[in-house]
């Protein structure tokens, strides 16, 4: 608490309270005059027991004593007020002779000194000095209280903060061991579906290359009992040998498609860089679609440059490439439908299109078009196969450091481009004619 009850520091005299002690009445009726023209409220003793009495039941805020008084001197008296109130002003009255006594009273405790004889101004003096002592004193007061508050609270926001953090790293600290858990669980499925990939990719290769040798000997089987080895056919067994030889040949494409995939996912794809004659590779597909080119009367354009660049590409899977595209857009076009094949050099690369009439591609189709097991849905045909040969032709495309893109409008057609770095791009960057990369 405040050592004085004062709330404004702006100590008015009225607030005050005076305790003046002195044996003689006469000064000390002079001196409770003198005070109380200034508006303080004064109170008097005769002795120094008296004026203990009076600060007990009253108190005080400035004292002003005598020196010399019988039974208990000023110097006592301030001793035992201070030991009452520690900051206490006491001003001590002295006359000339009583000078060593009054320094007495001074390491005794006491705030000032008033000579006798004395002035109005000489009283007034010391008492205004006093309250400027009280004024000073409570301003520290108030000051040390609300540094103290202010320590209080700042101490009360540390331990807040210091529990929200702790509360928060602990929060932190389970969050980070539950993704810990969930992250090695995580893996472990991770693991778990790689092994079961390279199980199942190791599957397909089995699978597919057991198969293929019973296909081939089946088709050769059937190849030579449509020639007649066996003995003239009626037409309907020449009919159902046709209709097993293309299930046959349906079934061997699925095989490769899946051996494709399974040596992409292994890693295990080879691919043979070496100069490649583009417009006979084309040639070479379109002959092998005359067939079904002829029977839906398809009207095929080529538009080819005579020098083009040769592509320097892996032959086998450049025509896969190019097989797939072309066959697709046999497959979907209609009847009397058209499709133009154009090359022609880019930079350092060869650029193929294979522009058609048909059908078209609907957006959320386009999107996910080069996707593996994806079967683009059209109106006009059942789609057949795994939906592999795009996602194959794509990673052929890749492998060789060419692209495939595609661009269509339903009702209107597809375009499919296919770049692939023409010899001149190789002749720029290498001396090596041949390249083997697996």
């Amino acid at each position: 608490m405040a050592p004085y009850p004062y709330n404004n520091l702006e100590l008015k005299p009225e607030n005050v309270t005076i305790l003046v002690v002195d044996d003689d009445p006469s000064i000390r009726h002079l001196l409770k005059a003198i005070v109380e023209q200034q508006g303080n409220k004064v109170l008097d003793a005769g002795s120094g027991k008296e004026a203990l009495e009076i600060f007990d039941k009253n108190g005080a805020d400035i004292v002003m004593t005598d020196l010399l008084m019988p039974e208990m001197d000023g110097i006592r008296l301030t001793q035992n007020l201070l030991e009452r109130k520690p900051q206490l002003p006491i001003i001590v009255i002295t006359g000339f002779a009583d000078k060593e006594v009054a320094v007495n009273a001074l390491r005794a405790g006491a705030y000032d000194i008033v000579e006798k004889p004395f002035e109005p101004e000489d009283v007034i003096l010391p008492i205004t000095r006093a309250m400027g002592k009280i004024r000073l004193e409570t301003l520290l007061a108030q000051n040390i209280e609300e540094l103290k508050s202010a320590q209080i609270a700042l101490e009360t926001a540390k331990n807040s903060l210091a529990e929200q953090v702790s509360k928060k790293t602990s929060e932190l600290m389970q969050t980070n061991q539950e993704l810990e858990r969930r992250l090695k669980e995580v893996e472990s499925a991770i693991s778990q579906l790689k092994e079961f990939d390279r199980r199942k990719t190791e599957f397909i290769a089995m699978a597919s290359h057991e198969l293929r040798t019973p296909l081939a000997i089946m088709k050769t089987a059937i190849s030579n009992l449509m020639a007649g080895i066996k003995g003239p056919l009626s037409p309907p067994q020449i009919t159902a040998l046709q209709v097993i030889d293309l299930d046959i040949d349906r079934f061997t494409t699925t095989i490769n498609e899946l051996l494709n995939l399974s040596k992409i996912e292994s890693g295990q794809l080879t691919v043979y860089l070496e100069p490649a004659n583009l417009p006979i590779i084309i040639s070479h597909i379109l002959q092998t679609l005359h067939e079904e080119i002829e029977k839906k009367k398809l009207q095929v354009d080529t538009k080819i440059p005579e020098n083009l660049p040769p592509a320097f590409c892996d032959r086998d899977k450049t025509e896969h490439i190019l097989l797939n595209i072309v066959g697709n857009a046999v497959k979907y076009l209609q009847e009397g439908g058209r499709m133009l094949i154009t090359a022609s050099p880019k930079d350092e690369f060869v650029e193929m299109s294979i522009a058609d009439n048909g059908p078209g591609i609907a957006p959320d189709q386009l999107a996910i078009i080069f996707d593996k097991f994806k079967k683009i849905a059209t109106t006009s045909k059942k789609i057949d196969g795994l939906g592999l040969g795009l996602a194959i032709a794509k990673e052929f495309a890749n492998v060789q450091g060419g692209t495939i893109a595609v661009t269509s409008e339903v009702g209107k057609g597809s375009t499919f481009t296919v770049t692939l770095p023409s010899i001149l791009r190789e002749k720029a960057t290498s001396t090596v004619p041949l390249k083997k990369i697996a």
